[in-house]
């Protein structure tokens, strides 16, 4: 809050309650102090609350009740400058969605990886996964789908390869997942 918007508040007490409201230079560097730390429109919002109670129509609120239950500025999530981490590698990133498209790369190159182990494929360097482009990532996935589907014997994985080549309907989904 700026010492603007302090000045405001302190005007806006001072007009509302009168004499009743003692201003001094001690509670104005005292409230100053604390008030700073808060948004002005947060405190006038609380202010306009407590100025409505019976208890406070005669005599002003004091600053605890004022800022109590209210977040500091420095309080308050910036959104825009959050980081969000990959929860399969812990990378870092910057941006919500690129996380997002991350994880789901992350998720199909383990998921990959385990099937080469499943069924002695031989090594694939998970590097090379990371760097593939998309559509080729795609390709070679649905490949490998094919292939776990031939050779697995768990009737479950074979229903859900199924339905990633040829998705069910609404219904049919909930039904798949249900039971």
């Amino acid at each position: 809050m700026t010492k603007r918007e302090i000045d405001n508040i302190f005007e806006h007490l001072m007009n509302s309650y009168g004499k009743s409201f003692e201003f001094n230079e001690s509670i104005y560097n005292y409230w100053s102090k604390e008030l700073s730390q808060y948004e002005y429109l947060d405190i006038m919002e609380r202010l306009k609350t407590l100025m409505s109670e019976e208890r406070y129509s005669m005599k002003p609120p004091l600053l605890e009740a004022i800022i109590r239950g209210i977040s500091k500025t420095s309080d308050k999530v910036n959104f825009n400058e959050l980081t969000y981490f990959c929860q399969f590698c812990h990378r870092a990133f910057n941006v919500y969605d690129e996380m997002v498209n991350h994880e789901d790369r992350c998720r199909s190159v383990r998921y990959i990886l385990k099937q080469y182990k499943r069924f002695n494929l031989g090594q694939i360097d998970k590097k090379f996964l990371y760097q593939l482009p998309q559509e080729e990532f795609d390709i070679r996935y649905k490949k490998l789908l094919r292939l776990v589907h031939s050779r697995t014997n768990n009737e479950q994985e074979k229903k859900i390869i199924d339905n990633i080549f040829n998705p069910p309907s609404p219904q049919e989904a909930r039904e798949f997942l249900n039971g």
